[in-house]
Parts: C-alpha cells; structure tokens; sequence
C-alpha cells in the first residue's frame, strides 16, 4: 500500500467521524472547498474498496444532517446519477460493511 493510501484511509475516517459529530463540526469540514466533490470523485472512482466505502460513509454522515447539508450532496444530478451506479457496479461488502 502506498503512503498516500495508507494516509487516505484513516484522514476519510477521521472526515467521517467529524460528519457525524455535531452539526457545527460538519459545517466546519463542509467548508472545505470541493470537499463534498471530492468524496463522490473517491466513491465512485477509487479502486480501493477500503478508500469507496469510507467516502461513502462521509456521504451518508453529510445527507443525514440539515438541509442545507443535504442540499450540498444533492445539488448535482451527474453525481446522484454516479452514487445511484456505484450501487449497481459495487460488491455488496462495500455497501454493506
């Protein structure tokens, strides 16, 4: 594994454990320019299952909180579109895991 894979992994957990903290902490992190683009890019393009699943994570934490939050993942139609396939493409363990 790469050093930067291997840097990858724990900074989306990390994201994602922010995501999921208070709504100030995830406005925070949602401040980030293109960060909300970036996880959809690494969900559904990364090879790494480990790297799509933790992405995916950030994702849900982010559309489970306000709506103006949701609204940040949802705005693009292209992306919805390429989260709605990752499903159909994706081995069931990502997803499900």
């Amino acid at each position: 594994m790469s050093q930067r894979l291997a840097a990858l992994v724990p900074l989306l957990r990390t994201l994602g454990n922010l995501l999921s903290g208070t709504e100030a902490q995830a406005a925070e992190v949602l401040e980030v320019p293109g960060i909300v683009d970036k996880l959809v890019e690494l969900a559904t393009n990364h090879q790494n299952r480990t790297i799509v699943r933790e992405s995916c994570w950030c994702l849900s934490n982010i559309t489970a909180g306000n709506p103006l939050q949701v609204q940040m993942v949802m705005k693009n139609h292209d992306q919805i579109k390429s989260l709605m396939q990752l499903h159909e493409r994706t081995e069931p363990e990502v997803i499900n895991k």
